[in-house]
């Protein structure tokens, strides 16, 4: 058999997961499923997040086609609608460029 190569958003899920258990470290995870303009599905479950909770949107903007330097701007805001699992919840977004599947979602610490 092959070797399994993991899809990019999930080893960044796995990895943005894991780095998110730090203390200082802001709760971050993926947009992992898009439902429309301003709502998606999000890579962060009932340890991460709760109703209510402000997130940040952001998203990697690349410039040069060869040789591109990439940085993650904020692109939006938005507000956890409903937890769904351990692992997921539901967010609505305040966007001018919409929702995209693989966008990186920061949960806003309570004095921002």
């Amino acid at each position: 058999m092959g070797t399994r190569i993991l899809s990019y958003p999930l080893a960044a899920t796995i990895l943005l997961l894991g780095v998110g258990g730090c203390s200082q470290v802001p709760r971050a995870g993926l947009v992992v499923m898009r439902i429309d303009d301003t709502e998606a599905h999000i890579g962060l479950g009932r340890n991460e997040v709760g109703q209510g909770d402000r997130l940040r949107l952001l998203r990697n903007v690349c410039s040069g086609q060869k040789n591109s330097v990439c940085r993650k701007e904020v692109v939006g805001s938005g507000v956890v609608t409903r937890v769904l699992n351990d692992s997921y919840s539901e967010a609505r977004f305040v966007t001018k460029t919409g929702v995209r599947e693989g966008d990186f979602v920061e949960r806003e610490r309570p004095s921002e």
